[in-house]
């Protein structure tokens, strides 16, 4: 995970797997026994590129290396993914998650819903990064949006990014964060505070996503 040791990155999925994954189907319950995963890859994948363009041209100045750290988001989104599908599995192990069609929309929850408006607020203040964050999130959406067709599935997809998004920072305390700690050379400061600031601007631009994909779904907020 990002040039991390292998004995780094364990205790980061376990908790991505873990709790985060919990918070995820507690907020939209049996979001672990629909498509939603499929949303979720589309937008991890389609963040990488678009969140790290819009860093560089924000900041030309920063290397590729700094800026490449917005696509942290969409790597731990990647690790809740895998777990979904992973859930899914177990629970129903006679139709392959490939086959899988929804029947029924989400059951939106009133934390589900607060979570969906607490994202539209912090996404909508005005400062030229939150503006490109929406409109990276607005090329995120369509991308993934452009792969399913299907309205049940864009939406339980929607909502389930919106969970995501929600729970990852309820548990960005336990997360790696480039730039968070303060213990560093004096040397290392700059390079930080770069990675530090493409990391935020790609959580925004994943939790501008989640907005624009929750907002087009029939049972939106």
């Amino acid at each position: 995970m990002l040039g991390l040791p292998l004995a780094g990155v364990k205790p980061i999925t376990d908790i991505l797997r873990g709790p985060v994954t919990d918070e995820v189907c507690r907020l939209l319950p049996d979001a672990e026994h629909s498509t939603a995963a499929r949303m979720l890859l589309l937008a991890g994948g389609a963040s990488a590129e678009i969140s790290t363009t819009m860093v560089q041209r924000l900041r030309p100045d920063l290397t590729p290396g700094h800026a490449g750290a917005a696509i942290l988001p969409g790597v731990m989104l990647y690790a809740v993914t895998s777990e979904l599908v992973r859930r899914y599995d177990v629970t129903h192990p006679q139709v392959p998650f490939e086959e899988h069609q929804d029947t029924a929309p989400p059951a939106i929850t009133a934390d589900l819903q607060d979570s969906y408006q607490a994202l539209q607020r912090d996404t909508h203040a005005d400062s030229p990064e939150l503006t490109a964050s929406r409109d990276a999130g607005a090329a995120i959406a369509q991308a993934a949006l452009a792969a399913i067709a299907d309205p049940l599935s864009r939406s339980w997809g929607g909502w389930t990014l919106v969970a995501a998004v929600t729970a990852m920072n309820a548990h960005q305390h336990l997360l790696p964060e480039p730039g968070r700690s303060r213990d560093r050379p004096a040397d290392k400061q700059a390079g930080a505070q770069a990675a530090g600031f493409a990391y935020r601007l790609g959580r925004s631009a994943l939790a501008a996503t989640a907005v624009v994909l929750a907002g087009t779904s029939p049972t939106s907020a």
